[in-house]
């Protein structure tokens, strides 16, 4: 039994007696499909997330990535100076360790609302909030 590849067709050449020949075309069918979900995460191991930054250098958020991220060889960090962002084509493990990161480094979680007071002076209830907060300067 001979087998030889072909890679610029993709395809295997097989030179073997009826019996083996049978074996080797059961053993291909068997392994060659194609995954049940195209759209599972399997079939998709890297993706490209874009990360708009507020506060952030995107160029200074990629050479931290790269010297201490503990990213896969394969990830790819792209700076975007124009748009103050940081594209990365990266594995789904990667692209949640750097997003955990922007939240926390950029300030994107946090949050702006207005509170209306019912009896008391806005002064007065800013002032204690901030000294609960803060204390005493």
């Amino acid at each position: 039994m001979h087998l030889v590849v072909n890679k610029q067709k993709n395809s295997i050449l097989a030179h073997a007696p009826p019996d083996k020949m049978a074996i080797i075309a059961q053993a291909i069918e068997a392994l060659d499909v194609r995954p049940e979900r195209l759209d599972s995460l399997l079939a998709k191991p890297f993706q490209i997330e874009i990360y708009r930054l507020n506060n952030l250098d995107p160029a200074a958020l990629a050479k931290t990535l790269e010297d201490l991220g503990d990213l896969e060889p394969n990830t790819h960090l792209d700076v975007d100076e124009k748009n103050n962002a940081l594209i990365v084509y990266g594995s789904l493990i990667d692209q949640a360790t750097i997003r955990q990161l922007v939240q926390r480094l950029d300030g994107n979680s946090r949050q702006f609302e207005v509170i209306r007071l019912r009896r008391l002076a806005a002064d007065y209830v800013a002032g204690t909030v901030q000294f609960m907060m803060v204390g005493e300067e």
